[in-house]
Order: C-alpha cells, then sequence, then structure tokens
C-alpha cells in the first residue's frame, strides 16, 4: 500500500478535504498524507503544473466548471496521476463517460469506506505487471527477426560509407567553391540523418521504450527547422501545399541533439501533409518568448476529434484518425520522446475534426554564458596529424577506393585490399601502423584477418580499427575479442576517425 501521498483535491467543501483525510489515515495500514484543497479551475490548473501529485480527486460539479475538465487537463499534463471522482450523486452513463475519459474510478462521498480500496486499486492498476513467459516458437521468431534486422542495418549501411568518404573527397577539392559547398552540405546532411535513422531500425523497441542516445551540442535551432523544411519539401510539393515559415531574424539557440530535433519536425511536417488536402496550408513557426523556444507545425487538414486528444501521443503508431492515410512512420510517441529528453515538451490542439490541427513544442532556451552564441559549423575541417601508413581494408572497392583517396588528401600513405588474404600479404611488404578493416568479407572475415595480424611481428604494434555495418554492443564485444583497438559503424564519422589518427 501506498505512503506519504500528496493529493490534489478540487473541491469547495472544506468538509470532504477533512472526511478524506480521516478515511485515508484512519486504522492499521492507513496513508500517510498532505491535501493540497483548491475550489477554482484555474487554482487546479496551476497547482498540476507546479506540483508532483501522487492523487488527484475532484467533485463533479465546480461553479465555474465542471470535473470532466479537470480530468482532460490533467491528462494533457504527463504523467496523470491517479485520478478519482468524489460525487455527491451521477447517472450510470455519466460514470462510463468519465471512466471512458480516464478516470480511475468514481466514489460516493456518502460511501466513503470505499474510497481507500478505490485509491490502492488505482495504484495497482498502474503498477508493471510481470509478463507472461512467451512460448519457444515466439522466442525463436524474434531471435530470426533481430537477425534479419541486424543482416539489413549492415546492408543499408555499407552504401553509405563510400558516399561519405566521397563526399568528403568532394568538399576538400573544391572547398572554395561555393555552389558545391552548398550541395556537398545537403548531400551530408541526407546521409547523416539516414545513417541515423538505419540505426533506429535495429534499436526501434529500444526507441519506444524511451532509451534513445541524445548527442546534445549548442545550436542554433533555426539549422534544424531549414534541415525539417528541405526533407519535407518533396511530398509538399507533389501535394500542392503552400508551406509558410514565419520564423525570427535572429538565432534561435538550444543546446539539442539536431539530428533528432529534424527528426521530430520533419514528422510532424510530414503528418501535416499527409492528413491535408491538395492545396491546402500548413505553417512552421518558430519564436523566443521568456527563456523559451517556441514551434509551432500546423495545418488546413482534417483535424483531430476531441477525444482523441488526451492520448494523441500514446498512441504508438499510428494516429487512428484515418489509417488508409497511413501512419505518421516515426509515431508521434517518439516525437514526444525525443522532445521530453531535451527538457521540452509537445502539445497537440485542434478544433475537431475538419478544422486543423496544431502541434507546439516548447524547448529550453540556451544561452552560452562566455561567448553569448551557440556555433554551429556546417562540414568537417580535419586536424593535423602526422603522417600515417594505412591499410584499408574492404570488400567493397567503392568503399576502400573513396577511403583511400580521401586519407591521401588527408597526407596519409595508403595501401588497400578487397580480400582477407591479400591484406595478411599486403601487410608483411607494407608493415602499416594503422589498419581499417572491414568485418563482413567473404571467405576470410574481418575477425580472422585481425587475429593473423595479431601473429605477425610486421603489426605487433598496428592499430586494428573495425569499420562495420553491425554496430550494436555486441559486435563491439566481438571485435575486442578479435584483437581490435577500436570498433567504428559505417558510415565512419570522419572527425572520430580523425581523432584516431591523430592522438594514437
Amino acid at each position: 500500500m501506498e505512503s506519504n501521498l500528496r493529493i490534489l483535491h478540487l473541491d469547495i467543501d472544506a468538509d470532504v478535504s477533512e472526511a478524506v483525510r480521516k478515511t485515508l489515515t484512519a486504522g492499521a495500514g492507513g496513508f500517510g498524507l498532505k491535501i493540497d484543497r483548491v475550489e477554482r479551475p484555474a487554482e487546479f490548473r496551476k497547482a498540476v503544473e507546479s506540483h508532483d501529485y501522487d492523487l488527484i480527486l475532484s467533485a463533479w460539479s465546480l461553479p465555474e466548471a465542471d470535473g470532466m475538465e479537470a480530468l482532460r487537463f490533467a491528462r494533457q499534463s504527463p504523467p496523470c496521476p491517479p485520478f478519482i471522482f468524489l460525487v455527491d450523486v451521477i447517472a450510470p452513463e455519466q460514470a462510463v463517460d468519465a471512466v471512458k475519459a480516464g478516470a480511475d474510478n468514481v466514489v460516493l462521498k456518502t460511501g466513503l469506506d470505499r474510497l481507500r480500496p478505490a485509491v490502492t486499486q488505482a495504484f495497482d492498476a498502474r503498477r508493471p505487471q510481470p509478463a507472461p513467459p512467451r512460448p519457444d516458437h515466439i522466442v525463436e521468431s524474434d531471435r530470426r527477426k533481430d537477425e534479419l534486422l541486424a543482416m539489413l542495418v549492415h546492408a543499408l549501411r555499407n552504401p553509405l560509407a563510400p558516399m561519405r568518404s566521397a563526399l568528403e573527397v568532394l568538399r576538400l577539392i573544391g572547398a572554395h567553391d561555393p555552389a558545391l559547398k552548398h550541395h556537398t552540405d545537403i548531400i551530408d546532411r541526407q546521409v547523416s540523418y539516414q545513417a541515423r535513422l538505419i540505426g533506429d531500425l535495429f534499436d526501434i523497441s529500444r526507441i519506444l521504450e524511451g532509451k534513445m542516445e541524445m548527442r546534445k551540442s549548442p545550436i542554433d535551432l533555426n539549422d534544424v527547422l531549414a534541415q525539417a523544411v528541405e526533407l519535407s519539401l518533396p511530398p509538399v510539393e507533389l501535394r500542392r501545399h503552400k508551406l509558410n515559415m514565419l520564423v525570427e531574424g535572429r538565432p534561435l539557440r538550444v543546446e539539442a541533439d539536431p539530428d533528432r530535433l529534424v527528426q521530430a519536425i520533419s514528422a510532424l511536417l510530414a503528418n501535416s501533409v499527409k492528413f491535408t488536402e491538395q492545396d491546402g496550408q500548413i505553417w512552421l513557426e518558430a519564436k523566443a518568448e521568456d527563456g523559451t523556444i517556441i514551434v509551432k507545425v500546423r495545418d488546413t487538414g482534417m483535424g483531430i476529434a476531441p477525444e482523441m486528444l488526451p492520448q494523441i501521443f500514446d498512441l504508438p503508431i499510428e494516429l487512428g484518425r484515418d489509417r488508409s492515410r497511413g501512419g505518421l512512420g516515426v509515431g508521434l510517441t517518439l516525437v514526444k520522446q525525443i522532445i521530453d529528453l531535451h527538457g521540452g515538451s509537445i502539445e497537440a490542439r485542434s478544433e475537431g475534426i475538419g478544422c486543423g490541427s496544431e502541434f507546439v513544442i516548447r524547448l529550453p532556451a540556451f544561452i552560452d554564458e562566455k561567448t553569448g552564441n551557440a556555433p554551429h559549423a556546417q562540414g568537417f575541417t580535419p586536424a593535423w596529424s602526422p603522417m600515417r601508413r594505412i591499410l584499408v581494408v574492404d570488400d567493397v572497392a567503392d568503399s576502400a577506393e573513396s577511403l583511400a583517396d580521401l586519407l591521401i588528401l588527408w597526407g596519409h600513405d595508403i595501401q588497400t585490399a578487397h580480400d582477407g588474404p591479400t591484406a595478411i600479404k599486403v601487410a608483411h611488404a607494407f608493415q602499416p601502423e594503422v589498419v581499417l578493416l572491414d568485418i563482413g568479407m567473404p571467405g576470410m572475415d574481418g575477425y580472422q584477418v585481425a587475429r593473423t595480424l595479431r601473429e605477425m611481428k610486421e603489426c605487433a604494434d598496428a592499430l586494428l580499427v573495425a569499420m562495420t555495418g553491425y554496430g550494436q554492443e555486441e559486435d563491439r564485444e566481438l571485435a575486442l575479442q578479435a584483437g581490435f583497438d577500436r570498433h567504428l559503424t559505417k558510415p565512419v564519422e570522419l572527425e572520430e576517425l580523425q581523432k584516431i589518427l591523430t592522438s594514437f
């Protein structure tokens, strides 16, 4: 049984709060509690926003509103604690409506002896229940699914590796060409975005549980908005929508993971595109207000039914408004998790079906006390590092050659090989200081090559770096056991590779 509860009680009758106190504290096993009583809806909203309550009790009839409005507000301010109506009288159909709207129970004030069991039941219902054991065939099916996803992720990551290397070669060759820089920046952002989404494929269950990694840094949110719009323009133009940008002409600084925010905002834009008829309008607005950055995505689309609003972010993937149009893809649940992990909030608004919808994101503004700004650099400027003898091994010729070209531009001495036996032969003669070695090669895989190189005197002190599309924790462990010093997931982050070559 719960103890030391903090209760919010919405009721004009102070005697009812006292009766609640006596009921819940009386006898063995009673609750320890503190009751904050409020009388008006405005006081109730302020209390919900300001404090974390363990339980909410509400009257049904109030001078300025009704208890259902209080319930709806509490449900829009997650996490909503157990909510119980304390009523003088109520019609059966009203009680049913209350439970459907999210109330945990309805208790008559003349029957307060039922309150303690109702509270206990509400808490018990919210405790996680142990999952029943899964049948062996389900376990085996999940294992095969995970293996298939891992292979799919690996196959999708591999083409991104030569794209990333070739892109950086173009960037270095055409460093003084503004048009080329503009287009290489676009490609770079899209490659990074695709790499992030591909990584999410394997981790979808972890994402839906809210266990995402956030790589935060001070950024200008205007860059995020520009990327989100860039991703959204093709479907916008296809459906002849008018996309209106209402953004302040000054930096909007936040501390955030830019890829995740692009993911969230582009998902909201895609949602508006999907649920807005042709020739409709979409707005993307952003402004700074009292230490908060506010982003709004609204449209003239089909809108959201009122009963959907309280649980719109609870739905896992589909919006439930019109399945023939498909789901959001990334899901409103995931969008909310991204915003929550940035210390922000998101709210859905709509006047109803046919009236359009609006999603409002609030993020804490970031101010660098030292510089007063949030630098955001596009592209990558390699730091100086001493010349290294580097052996690049990859069975995909495009991957090996594009990376080799980049490393040559960085000033290193490079040899390449496209299979394990050739790599070992080259290593005997070349005596590399660094070996960048693919894992998933046919015949002799990267693990076997690494073990062999570790036994050779020519490579006794070489730095062995695994470069692979397999990026799970168990893959890193296998690499270390095989003799690798580092494990990089394709497409390799060039800053990380430069650090390795500079520091070892």
